[in-house]
């Protein structure tokens, strides 16, 4: 059975640096800002703790753990670990459908459940990488009530809208 906990953005740097720091895992994959200002999100690998900061875009050498809550995303984090062979256990922190990704491939035998640890937050939808690029300012880190919220009708008027699956989910 699994538990859950509700975090702010900013207990997000103390967890993430806590399970390095304690050797729940070696590293951690987890989003991170890229390109121009920080319009874009990637997925870094962090295995030092001190490169985690709480809040902000994150500096060149580290990684914002507010990130996690970008309505957007580059690659699904579930295909990056995808047939990794490697000794360490490694922290995946990723979207819900990204951690329900990994799952089936756990199940598919294409991840090893024991080298893996599953870390998600809530999301409330993610746009295309060219509509979030194009619009991170007003989009910002979290779009608040979800795909049916006033923001986003707002955002959908101008035609920009989270992605089909999402509005689904």
């Amino acid at each position: 059975m699994s538990k859950g906990a509700e975090l702010k953005s900013e207990d997000l740097a103390g967890l993430f640096k806590g399970l390095l720091e304690n050797k729940v895992v070696d590293c951690l994959v987890l989003p991170r800002r890229a390109g121009e200002g920080g319009k874009n999100v990637s997925y870094i690998l962090v295995r030092d703790a001190s490169k985690i900061d709480s809040a902000g875009a994150g500096t060149a050498a580290g990684v914002s753990a507010s990130a996690v809550f970008a309505p957007s995303f580059s690659v699904n984090a579930a295909n990056i670990l995808k047939g990794w062979t490697i000794g360490e256990k490694v922290g995946l922190v990723a979207k819900p459908c990204e951690i329900r990704a990994a799952v089936e491939l756990v199940k598919l035998k294409q991840m090893d459940k024991e080298s893996v640890l599953l870390v998600s937050a809530d999301c409330s939808g993610a746009f295309t990488n060219q509509d979030y690029a194009a619009n991170a300012d007003e989009i910002g880190d979290w779009l608040e009530a979800g795909p049916g919220g006033a923001k986003a009708e707002e955002l959908k008027g101008k035609g920009v809208a989270v992605r089909e699956a999402c509005e689904i989910c």
